[in-house]
């Protein structure tokens, strides 16, 4: 499970002083951003002159309010890895409440022809590592 703190600022939130719906995608994006860094990969993952990664699925499910200035805790992990696509579970919480849970599916492509290929074999190695 990878972990990431982030603390809900003003412009996240609407005019109640709660999380506005899309702001939770941009949270677990970060959350991805900073999973992705951590596996310490030999091919650029955002940048890779071969391979793209597009996220093909998404959703969410909001359980209570996140309010502006709490710290939401992100709990990450690699739910489904296969030969194609992987998917990646959120938690989000604030002082152990789950508040929100989201899931995003990512295909690996080709970038030329921009059609789905197999998983890098190292990319492969280390979600493995964090399947649950």
């Amino acid at each position: 499970m990878h972990k990431f703190e982030h603390k809900i600022s003003f412009l996240y939130s609407d005019p109640g002083g709660i999380l506005f719906y899309s702001k939770l995608f941009e949270i677990t994006h970060l959350a991805f951003e900073d999973f992705i860094h951590s596996l310490d990969l030999d091919l650029d993952f955002f940048y890779d002159p071969v391979y793209a990664f597009p996220i093909i699925h998404t959703e969410a499910d909001y359980i209570s309010q996140i309010k502006i200035h709490e710290t939401i805790l992100v709990e990450l992990i690699v739910s489904e890895l296969r030969d194609s696509s992987f998917e990646i579970n959120y938690l989000l919480k604030n002082e152990n409440v789950l508040k929100a849970k989201s899931k995003t599916v990512h295909v690996a492509v080709n970038k030329q022809k921009f059609s789905k290929v197999t998983l890098p074999g190292k990319l492969r190695d280390k979600l493995k590592l964090h399947l649950s």
